[in-house]
């Protein structure tokens, strides 16, 4: 053995040893914000992480109603502060910006405040997402870390990890000096990969939580064919699509009344009743424009 050899070897065994007698004083309880576009992979890359802290042993807490994974606790997100999870969970949070946005400070309550502050002691680790940084400045403040969700290739997902660098700028003649933090791509070896079509049946991405009526319309009576060919090609579009729309409203219908697994949970038998008349009058409203077009008189 030569003498790079051993000093490899040494090396290697400082390091070993080093890790096993400082690891007790990590902590892996720490609070990251996850943030991209419409559709990027937010709920993707937590639905895996999930599933990989359920393989752990730890607990999974959640206030997304989309989420399918079995054992997952879900719970009101109004009630965190008051209430807070059993040591050793995971605690996701979906859009945030919607609930704690930065400009209603006012209904940030202090129960919920002292909550992220202490977070580390309750042993909970957080990932909470929204599409932009637009969470109440207590939130930000106490964050750890930061990913970026990108969509590759319409199947793949990547979290790029962001570090957060604090710095102190020095005073000037107009302002004083003040620490400020400096955001940073990590190394790719910190990135989160997520193929979509291995995980996308663990989460309903089609769930709305608030099911509304559709908006009140006056629709446009249809073209005069006549001789134009401009017009008769628009009637004939227009009779597609209406044609198109009827079918899928159809099918929606079908798997809405035969295959109750495909239904999006809304909650209450109230809202599936809403939702079946939504469709039916949609389905119905898409064949009678279908007609009307057929029907339509020649100039």
């Amino acid at each position: 053995m030569n003498f790079l050899t051993k000093l490899a070897v040494i090396i290697f065994s400082t390091v070993m040893v080093w890790d096993m007698l400082t690891r007790k004083y990590l902590n892996p309880f720490k609070l990251y914000f996850i943030f991209g576009a419409k559709g990027a992979g937010k709920t993707i890359t937590e639905t895996k992480l999930a599933v990989q802290y359920m393989k752990k042993g730890w607990l999974v807490y959640s206030d997304m109603p989309e989420l399918l994974i079995p054992g997952v606790r879900r719970f009101n997100w109004k009630e965190l502060g008051d209430f807070v999870p059993e040591e050793n969970s995971l605690l996701i949070l979906s859009e945030v910006g919607t609930k704690w946005d930065k400009r209603n400070f006012k209904d940030f309550k202090p129960s919920l405040r002292d909550f992220f502050v202490f977070q580390r002691k309750y042993k909970v680790v957080c990932y909470m997402d929204s599409q932009s940084y637009d969470v109440d400045l207590k939130i930000r403040d106490r964050c750890d870390g930061m990913f970026l969700c990108q969509n590759v290739l319409r199947v793949w997902c990547i979290a790029k990890r962001i570090y957060k660098h604090p710095e102190i700028l020095e005073a000037t003649g107009e302002q004083e000096s003040r620490i400020v933090e400096n955001l940073k791509i990590a190394p790719l070896t910190s990135w989160l990969f997520t193929f979509i079509p291995a995980w996308c049946n663990l989460y309903d991405t089609n769930y709305i939580i608030d099911q509304k009526p559709y908006l009140t319309y006056e629709e446009i009576p249809p073209l005069p064919t006549g001789t134009n060919r401009r017009a008769r090609k628009v009637a004939r579009d227009l009779e597609r699509g209406a044609a198109k729309r009827a079918r899928k409203l159809r099918r929606r219908q079908w798997l809405h009344e035969h295959l109750p697994h495909r239904r999006r949970p809304i909650g209450t038998e109230d809202d599936d009743t809403l939702r079946d008349d939504f469709l039916t009058n949609a389905a119905i409203e898409a064949e009678q424009t279908v007609r009307i077009n057929k029907e339509a008189p020649e100039a």
